[in-house]
């Protein structure tokens, strides 16, 4: 099973879990890893996927469910962490 699918899903049931869970819904550098899909044809159903991970997690950051923060690893290594506010 593919990793992006993987997280797709659970973003999806990420919006159930109760407040102040946290979920790590990418590892990489997520603005260059969007990128790669539109210059790189073998890698754009990935792309496409960690796309939809970082739109809902945006979309639930707007709406006031989440906190999005980020925790660097290295050089250009990043998670990206989704954290559940008490907001349903």
């Amino acid at each position: 099973m593919d990793i992006a699918i993987d997280k797709v899903r659970e973003m999806v049931a990420f919006q159930t879990y109760p407040p102040r869970t946290s979920m790590i819904y990418h590892t990489g550098f997520l603005c260059k890893d969007r990128e790669r899909g539109r210059k790189y044809g073998e890698v754009l159903k990935r792309a496409t996927q960690v796309n939809s991970v970082a739109y809902m997690a945006q979309e639930l950051s707007d709406a006031g469910r989440a906190f999005l923060t980020q925790r660097r690893l290295g050089d250009e290594v990043y998670e990206y962490i989704a954290t559940r506010s008490s907001r349903k």
